[in-house]
């Protein structure tokens, strides 16, 4: 597809998104009177609502600002053909009787880059059917089919995307590999259908199967990859056959919470009463892994074929607290300022029948934010028959971010490290700034290592780095990290991070 085809697809997508938006986002305020926060919540309409919305991310670092858009179509209904308005599929009291509650999710989306990448997108998603039952039990739904008893249901999702990526850096295989980076540009086309079945509450099954096609366009600028390497010394360099792609893999997400149960509400004290404590603590502890196998079928001379396990886990800590009883910024104001300034701007206007507003407010069952602990890990082996290599450009990666927008070794430029295994771990802490939420203040470590072909993990080129940053959240996800990192052994490295939003 040429540049000038790209941009007017793009054109197409976008002018799309701002047709649907302005038919479906005409109460945004008037951003010259409202408040801050009815423009972050417009911002956030624009940045996620059905059924089109804009997008700034989905290609990978170092190429530039992306912005597109997306169109999503969702319809539920009850089968065989009844037809229902759109309703909320987690509340199984909006079920109807008659059927068995369905759900088809149809997107397409695209964005273009500042340095010319681009990136296409369609998928359609299926929750068929089945004949799942609600059942309740101590006061939680869940769906039963058969033995299984879970909170979401069996789905299929068939999909199809093609990037164009005009900038990515190959230092060599593993973690002793130089500190010059040669460019190389990248053309990827995969289509494929995944299925996803929910076991427990907490563990789901998941199957894929995918075509994977990777080209590689020429370069001869003289800091190309082309330029100053070969096929014998870069493996994949000279050849990129088709791939068929299958993972089997585990997901869990379990939550565990220990808080207050509808603690009664104190509005004021008698005198000589005894005090009443005024904040409870609110833990939610959080366990996200997926733990799966890969293999990949070199189509054409099985050269290439490989295989590999992998983990990524995200274990996390919510700190915070519940107010007790309802706490007025007059009655303890030292106090209401110091709440104010620790618990993410929690605090609302009360208005009075007859007086008006008469100050912020802390309210009973208001949640006090303390901020989250997380600690990830990803770790990825790969495994070649006789004769058989890993084409670098499906070697895992560490420094800044990779491919798929994942955060790494921050205090390293993005893609320093590549080899055929992977360890990571990172510690972080993150917080809402109260004033100025959705921004937040977070803290973190990086340290992990790559091997190079033949080599396993140690810990002799174990790589740490650690700094500080600031995010910007939309509904709730973090969508922007801009970050200073230290301990990399050339001073503060900056750099920043979009997640995906597809």
């Amino acid at each position: 597809m040429s540049a000038g085809n790209v941009a007017r697809a793009a054109g197409l997508v976008l002018g799309l998104c701002a047709q649907a938006a302005a038919q479906s986002y005409s109460s945004c305020p008037d951003f010259r009177t409202e408040g801050i926060h009815e423009k972050i919540d417009c911002i956030e309409a624009l940045f996620s609502a059905a059924p089109a919305h804009l997008t700034f991310s989905s290609v990978p670092p170092s190429n530039g600002f992306a912005l597109g858009g997306v169109l999503e179509q969702q319809t539920h209904y009850v089968s065989p053909a009844n037809r229902l308005p759109d309703i909320d599929i987690s509340d199984p009291s909006k079920r109807a009787d008659t059927g068995y509650l369905s759900l088809t999710d149809a997107l397409l989306g695209g964005a273009v880059s500042t340095n010319g990448s681009w990136y296409m997108t369609g998928s359609f998603s299926w929750l068929p059917p089945l004949h799942y039952t609600t059942v309740t039990e101590h006061g939680v739904n869940y769906q039963k089919l058969g033995p299984l008893k879970t909170h979401q249901v069996f789905g299929i999702q068939l999909y199809g995307t093609h990037r164009s990526i005009q900038n990515l850096s190959f230092f060599g295989e593993g973690s002793t590999a130089g500190a010059t980076g040669y460019v190389f540009k990248q053309t990827e086309t995969y289509a494929g259908a995944t299925a996803r079945l929910p076991l427990t509450a907490w563990l789901t099954a998941v199957g894929q199967a995918e075509y994977r096609q990777i080209s590689l366009p020429a370069d001869n600028a003289s800091n190309s990859v082309q330029s100053n390497f070969t096929g014998a010394t870069v493996p994949g360099l000279n050849g990129q056959p088709g791939f068929m792609h299958y993972t089997l893999a585990a997901e869990t997400d379990a939550t565990w919470r220990s808080e207050p149960a509808s603690p009664p509400e104190t509005l004021s004290q008698a005198p000589g009463a005894s005090a009443s404590a005024l904040l409870k603590h609110r833990f939610i502890f959080r366990l996200q892994n997926r733990a799966g196998y890969d293999w990949y079928q070199d189509l054409n001379t099985a050269l290439y074929s490989f295989r590999q396990f992998g983990f990524e886990g995200d274990e996390s800590l919510h700190l915070g607290a519940v107010f007790l009883k309802y706490l007025p910024d007059k009655s303890h104001p030292a106090t209401f300022a110091f709440l104010r300034f620790v618990c993410g701007g929690t605090g609302r206007k009360v208005k009075a029948k007859s007086a008006g507003a008469i100050g912020d407010s802390f309210k009973k069952d208001d949640v006090c934010d303390f901020g989250q602990f997380d600690v990830k890990s990803r770790v990825a082996v790969s495994q070649t028959g006789a004769g058989s290599v890993v084409p670098f450009y499906y070697q895992p990666t560490l420094g800044g971010s990779d491919i798929d927008s994942r955060v790494t070794l921050r205090g390293y430029p993005d893609y320093r490290f590549r080899g055929n295994d992977l360890a990571l771990m990172q510690l972080e802490y993150s917080k809402p700034i109260p004033a100025l939420d959705p921004i937040g203040i977070f803290a973190f470590y990086d340290g992990g290592t790559v091997s190079a072909p033949g080599q396993s993990l140690g810990m002799a080129t174990f790589r740490q780095d650690g700094g500080l940053g600031a995010s910007l959240r939309l509904q709730g996800k973090i969508v922007i990290q801009a970050y200073a990192a230290m301990g990399a052994g050339h001073g503060v490295h900056l750099g920043y991070n979009l997640e995906k939003l597809f």
